[in-house]
């Protein structure tokens, strides 16, 4: 069976699948602007909870947030996969009845701005690697020689770190409060001087726990969850952490060593090297392109500065000032 789903708004809405995307822009009409996008999505149904369904592409889009090497292992098992469909199918019941008993909350004129804004950034970024894709070079290896002779410095080889850790999860059906308990119950036994090996093979939720028992070595801790990576520079080797949150769930870390391995010859660098003339070559074009942007002359709308200041109630300014301040301010973040 195959789902058909269309969200017009005007603004409009974003986080569908964005199969097909129209943008258009009418006629000024009485100094207003009114932007229309159209998001349509078309794919087998996988699953219907009442008014709520989720379709193949979505249970795609939901795996496309993941590396593509984690993507056969994350579907392998049942327990991921039910968690998945619960986090896809709630919001969708949830809009679904929304759309039936209170359509003038989708209505509301600032909730259609804020969901046009999502759309726009998402279909920015998506044009933005477009280019990209058109103007990366087929291979970096002169590039990167060239880095190795001259700007060494930039291809300092990442920090890394051996550690052991225990991963709570607080997604799903299980609430934030349970996944508190959980995490501090395990930090009480550490007291009792159980291992937090041990301790990670017992209740740890990471789905390696079974096989490495939380025990990870030389991982590049810039790959970290931000909050997992701050922990782990910042605790000493040897020490265990207090259970901390982060986009994963609750956490022990237990540091064993922190090292940077030094820079030898080009070819212990090669891929480093790579990736950075990579980098360097994709953040040229990005500057590219928003100096080009930036270029273009801001026009104020008459009357829309004070409108702004009137709405907010904010204190009387030199109105010519303000203009001039925020149009230098823009050419300036376009090319940061």
């Amino acid at each position: 069976m195959l789902l058909l789903n269309k969200i017009v708004c005007a603004p409009a809405l974003a986080g569908a699948v964005l199969l097909a995307c129209a943008i258009g822009t009418d006629a000024v009409i009485a100094e207003t602007v009114s932007d229309r996008i159209e998001i349509e999505r078309e794919s087998e149904l996988f699953l219907r909870r009442g008014d709520g369904t989720v379709s193949q592409i979505d249970v795609d889009a939901y795996l496309a947030r993941l590396p593509p090497h984690h993507r056969a292992l994350f579907i392998s098992s049942p327990d991921r996969i039910a968690t998945a469909l619960g986090e896809l199918m709630t919001p969708r019941q949830l809009a679904a009845e929304a759309r039936e008993e209170a359509p003038e909350l989708i209505a509301d004129p600032l909730f259609q701005a804020q969901m046009y804004q999502a759309a726009i950034v998402q279909i920015a970024e998506r044009y933005m690697t477009h280019i990209w894709e058109q103007e990366r070079l087929d291979d970096y290896g002169d590039q990167a020689e060239e880095l190795y002779l001259v700007r060494k410095d930039l291809l300092r080889l990442p920090q890394r770190a051996d550690f052991t850790h225990v991963l709570i999860r607080s997604a799903g059906t299980r609430g934030e409060l349970d996944a508190m308990k959980s995490i501090f119950n395990i930090y009480e036994l550490l007291a009792e001087e159980r291992p937090l090996a041990e301790l990670a093979a017992e209740y740890s939720e990471d789905p390696q726990a079974e096989h490495n028992s939380g025990r990870y070595d030389g991982v590049d801790i810039d790959s970290l969850d931000k909050a997992v990576a701050e922990v782990v520079r910042q605790l000493p080797p040897g020490e265990i952490s207090q259970p901390f949150r982060s986009e994963l769930g609750w956490h022990i870390v237990e540091l064993h060593r922190r090292y940077r391995r030094e820079i030898g010859s080009f070819d212990q660098v090669r891929e480093r090297a790579l990736e950075v003339a990579e980098q360097r070559h994709r953040s040229a074009v990005r500057e590219r392109i928003l100096r080009r942007l930036s270029r273009q002359e801001n026009e104020f709308q008459p009357g829309a500065v004070e409108s702004l200041l009137t709405r907010y109630e904010t204190s009387e300014q030199d109105i010519e000032k303000l203009k001039s301040d925020i149009a230098s301010r823009l050419v300036g973040e376009q090319q940061e």
